[in-house]
């Protein structure tokens, strides 16, 4: 696994992912639109995949969508009185964070545990 993490760039503060594998890879240049796209190499064919939740246009709207979707999972969590509907947690974002913060202890030379 690689984890790159880039500041600096025309860029900055918009996301984009590269995941491969050996029998394709799927890439997402950071709209809130899509395209997600699906390649195989196998076929050397491009699949592309448009997202269906999509946060709308709110002041929640940071980290690309994902603050109105956790809002709004806590929101329909409570209402429920169903935890599960809570997808990510206070752990997974901590757990996260944490590896950003390794990432730049290691891009600043500093030695890591």
């Amino acid at each position: 696994a690689n984890l790159t993490m880039t500041a600096f760039t025309k860029q900055i503060c918009e996301r984009f992912t590269r995941i491969t594998g050996s029998m394709g890879e799927l890439s997402w240049e950071g709209s809130d639109t899509g395209p997600i796209k699906l390649h195989s190499f196998r076929t050397n064919q491009t699949k592309l995949v448009y997202p269906d939740l999509l946060a709308p246009a709110c002041r929640t709207r940071g980290h690309g969508g994902a603050d109105y979707f956790l809002i709004n999972s806590v929101i329909q969590a409570v209402k429920a009185g169903d935890e599960r509907l809570i997808k990510s947690g206070g752990q997974e974002s901590l757990a996260s964070h944490r590896l950003v913060f390794q990432a730049e202890k290691s891009r600043l030379g500093q030695p890591l545990p």
